[in-house]
């Protein structure tokens, strides 16, 4: 969420700042539409998620389509767990799969 807003006392460099705008973007479509893919047009059209290819959107510094998100997501759970201890990577977790699950549960 910190690529939402600007800021101030460490800006962000060219790269963040472009993932910044492309964050914005998408949520201002949404917002105004309903669809992060209008009205402003982007370089990557966020397709639809659908059961028969599980395709999603990956916002990183080259945002792309990619399938099945589940295996993307199972490997950061393996590496937060690999490298995390405590109440903080149980939380994370239990957000992770809350997230996960509200997805399936709005197919």
């Amino acid at each position: 969420m910190i690529y939402l807003t600007p800021r101030i006392d460490d800006p962000f460099n060219e790269e963040e700042s472009k993932l910044s705008e492309l964050m914005v973007n998408l949520w201002a479509n949404f917002i105004t539409s309903s669809s992060p893919n209008e009205p402003k047009k982007l370089d990557v059209v966020w397709p639809k998620y659908e059961k028969k290819d599980e395709s999603f959107y990956e916002i990183n510094k080259q945002p792309k389509v990619k399938h099945d998100f589940t295996v993307d997501y199972t490997a950061a759970i393996q590496d937060l767990m690999a490298n995390s201890a405590g109440k903080q990577s149980g939380l994370i977790l239990l957000l992770l799969c809350t997230v996960v699950g509200l997805i399936r549960f709005m197919q």
